[in-house]
């Protein structure tokens, strides 16, 4: 069972002109078959809310994104 939690604040560091976040949380659980194989299933929750200042205005964007998640592990 894995859950994780990331945060940006984009008026950290030398990122230009940009003000705004980026969110991610994620849970799941993962079966391994093998060592070096597995399957896994969660939810993944994302959120980008980003704007730049620049010579023309202000060009902003504001994206969520939510819902199941299923995949593979290639481990090696």
């Amino acid at each position: 069972v894995v859950v994780q939690a990331q945060y940006l604040d984009a008026d950290w560091g030398d990122l230009g002109d940009y003000k705004g976040d980026l969110s991610r949380a994620n849970a799941l659980v993962e079966y391994r078959i093998t060592p070096a194989f597995g399957v896994f299933a969660g939810y993944d929750w994302f959120k980008l809310d980003v704007e730049q200042t620049g010579s023309e205005g202000v060009v902003g964007l504001d994206q969520r994104f939510k819902g199941p998640m299923a995949g593979v592990t290639f481990a090696f």
